[in-house]
């Protein structure tokens, strides 16, 4: 089953929205680690996302790089995920 926003309730989404705030990341800085309680929703307006795992020697891995796409590029094309 895949959730989308369009199918939450419409007073959740207004609550949401009033509750929410703008964050700001700079390059490098670190949003949540591996083992956080998950509390917390991030949309990501702009820039780009790493997201590591530390693998068994307990080095951090890279298993995924997000680059924010514009949205309108994506009606008018093709997303491909990789």
């Amino acid at each position: 089953m895949k959730l989308q926003f369009k199918d939450l309730p419409v007073d959740f989404l207004e609550k949401m929205g009033h509750e929410a705030s703008y964050v700001n990341f700079l390059p490098g800085d670190t949003v949540f680690y591996q083992g956080d309680k998950g509390d917390s929703l991030y949309i990501i307006l702009s820039g780009q996302v790493q997201i590591l795992i530390a693998n068994a020697a307990g080095e951090n891995e890279l298993i995924l790089d997000v680059q924010v796409f514009d949205i309108e590029k994506v009606k008018s094309g093709i997303l491909r995920l990789l």
